[in-house]
């Protein structure tokens, strides 16, 4: 992913940032018109054209038909799994 995030111009980087802030900070992403609000981009398409930029660099994935589906691919954290020991008992 470092060489994908070194590929990125200066304003998807701006913007990878805001929605890395606010999907950490507020637990889930901005709409495409709060993006181009703090962008300055007046135009929705404008802003999409950003975010499909970001999606084929593999940085974002986004859920059609969805508000506010922006997910982060951080490929840098490991998933840990647990084990599960023991049963519990549903129900009575």
């Amino acid at each position: 992913m470092a060489g994908t995030k070194a590929n990125l111009t200066q304003r998807q980087q701006e913007i990878y940032d805001f929605l890395k802030d606010k999907i950490i900070n507020r637990g889930y992403g901005p709409t495409v018109r709060e993006i181009g609000a703090n962008f300055g981009i007046r135009s929705p398409n404008g802003v999409m054209c950003h975010l499909k930029a970001l999606e084929k660099k593999g940085l974002i994935t986004r859920e059609s038909h969805m508000s506010r589906a922006i997910q982060l691919c951080d490929h840098s954290q490991k998933r840990t799994r647990l084990p599960l020991a023991g049963q519990i008992a549903a129900g009575s």
